[in-house]
């Protein structure tokens, strides 16, 4: 029996039901001459298969090409490659095919949103009309299921575009079953341990069991978070698919990368060794993939090196300490703060300065770090930012943190009062808001002021009065080393001791990668002790500054 007598046995087939009447067998065999896949990319698509096939597309294709009607299915597929490695193009063009050959009449397309499957839906359509496949129409020549999410053919193939974030709501199959379930990207970026499974839940309980009793599965992503679905499945800790065949690709095997500074004072990372997977995503396209992403963001992407559930975020060699700053190319500068409470014990009160040139170098210049009342730490907080105003002007901002609850909120307001601070809510966990400037540190792109900016004598003498310190505590050389060995411990899990430094260094970064600036209101009083008043805070800055430690912005007269 051929395909169309198989199509017509099939108990409640009835997804297209003019098929009868629609359906030809010329078009079929033009649709697919019987060659098998090469071929038929040959006559179809050699423009989107322009470059050799590497072993994992061929490895696809076969797989495609195993697809029988009413034949049992081959054991699920499960691909992981990198980003850039045609892994969507070669699972739309793979449906495509399954729909010239009508080995599976009926594909369900998962995404992780809607509109991501929508996409991929569409280029399918895409490829089908341009083997001459014909829409499916009613009666009086209207057309029927061609729409964003679902296509019908006049031959009778059948495609459904899901999203994970709406799969909650039900499907609607009727009595016809999917005989192709396609997971394409069901992994997000953010997603929670709690987010994951309940996608697994949507998989299992949903999608999975509303296969055909023959139905075949493939899914492909790249490895972009530890403990998401195709980490889980590649890994062995996922239980459904128990048949499946994983293989996980790099875009490039043994990666070698140094880190180079060029002459606009950038660092840049450069390839020096490694075998490409596949010629369409040679080393050439790879360097051009790390100077547009970013070096963490490729090795994340198209490596799939992801952090793991405990593992460290900062690099402590990718710091780089240099020995002077030029303050006219600051483009914005923030002191954030991280506020505690305890006089001696307990958090530290940390005060990052960072500053951000017009080449993209984010600059750490001091670090305020003591463990005080809240008395002092309000006292402290007024003589920083006014010193720092004395020294930046109109370019300098306050950055300090609103905690949760109404108290919280009460401080706040009185801290942007006094300080002219901008106020930001403390939201997320602590390691998700180091994200951006983990990877701006790891890149090589984050510097730190050898003898930093400096300080008002005030400063240093108000601390050595309230904490007792020792005098090379009071050096202002000596906050690099507590910073590296906070960040150098600072772990996703929140394991480490300390993480003062760290949350006040990702609010800085954050605060500075704002698109337009946020201008502040200036203190309504200064909030320091008397005795430790003065009346002209730029006195100090004149011995300073003929140091050499720092080279001071122009003063327009």
């Amino acid at each position: 029996m051929d395909v169309w007598g198989q199509l017509g046995a099939v108990e409640g087939f009835q997804f297209c039901e003019t098929m009868d009447t629609q359906s030809d067998p010329l078009v079929y065999d033009a649709l697919y001459p019987g060659d098998g896949w090469r071929s038929w990319i040959k006559q179809y698509f050699p423009h989107v298969a322009s470059k050799p096939f590497a072993k994992r597309h061929e490895r696809v294709w076969d797989w495609f090409d195993s697809l029988e009607f009413n034949c049992p299915p081959p054991d699920p597929d499960i691909e992981i490659w990198g980003r850039g490695g045609a892994k969507s193009t070669t699972l739309e063009l793979g449906v495509a095919y399954v729909g010239a050959k009508l080995s599976r009449p009926f594909v369900l397309y998962v995404s992780e949103t809607q509109d991501q499957a929508r996409e991929h839906v569409q280029s399918i359509g895409d490829y089908l009309e341009a083997i001459g496949v014909q829409r499916l129409t009613g009666v009086f020549g209207n057309q029927k299921g061609w729409r964003k999410d679902q296509l019908r053919t006049a031959h009778g193939f059948n495609v459904m575009a899901l999203g994970l974030d709406v799969a909650a709501r039900g499907i609607k199959l009727g009595s016809f079953r999917p005989g192709l379930i396609v997971f394409d990207d069901l992994d997000g970026t953010e997603d929670t341990a709690k987010t994951t499974a309940k996608k697994i839940r949507q998989i299992t309980k949903k999608l999975l069991p509303a296969g055909s009793t023959d139905c075949a599965v493939i899914g492909g992503q790249n490895l972009i978070i530890p403990d998401g679905i195709f980490a889980q499945l590649y890994d062995g800790r996922a239980d459904f698919l128990a048949n499946r065949q994983v293989h996980l690709e790099p875009a490039v095997i043994n990666l070698q990368t140094e880190g180079r500074v060029c002459e606009d004072g950038r660092t840049r990372h450069f390839i020096i060794g490694g075998d490409p997977t596949w010629v369409g995503q040679d080393l050439e396209v790879c360097q051009k993939q790390i100077f547009d992403w970013g070096i963490l963001a490729f090795r994340e992407e198209a490596q799939h090196e992801v952090y793991a559930g405990t593992g460290y975020f900062f690099d402590e060699k990718a710091a780089i300490i240099v020995q002077e700053f030029n303050a006219d190319s600051i483009v914005r500068i923030v002191r954030a703060w991280d506020t505690a409470a305890t006089q001696g014990a307990g958090d530290f009160t940390v005060g990052v300065l960072m500053a951000l040139t017009a080449n993209g170098v984010v600059w750490i210049l001091d670090v305020v770090r003591a463990q005080l009342s809240s008395d002092n730490v309000d006292a402290l907080v007024a003589m920083v930012t006014a010193w720092d105003r004395s020294r930046f002007g109109a370019k300098y901002h306050v950055r300090m943190p609103q905690d949760p609850g109404s108290a919280g909120k009460k401080v706040a307001q009185q801290d942007q009062r006094k300080h002219g601070a901008v106020i930001e809510a403390v939201t997320g966990t602590k390691a998700k808001r180091a994200e951006k400037y983990a990877a701006r540190w790891n890149e090589g792109n984050v510097r730190l002021l050898q003898d930093g900016h400096p300080r008002l004598p005030a400063i240093d003498r108000f601390l050595d009065e309230v904490t007792k310190r020792t005098e090379l505590e009071g050096k202002t050389l000596h906050w690099i080393r507590p910073l590296l060995t906070e960040y150098r411990r600072f772990c996703e899990d929140e394991s480490h001791d300390f993480d003062d430094q760290v949350d006040a260094g990702a609010d800085a970064f954050n605060f500075l990668m704002l698109r337009s600036d946020v201008l502040t209101s200036k203190p309504q009083s200064t909030g320091l002790p008397p005795h430790l008043m003065r009346k002209n805070l730029s006195q100090d800055a004149v011995g300073q500054d003929s140091s050499g430690r720092i080279i001071p912005p122009k003063r327009s007269r």
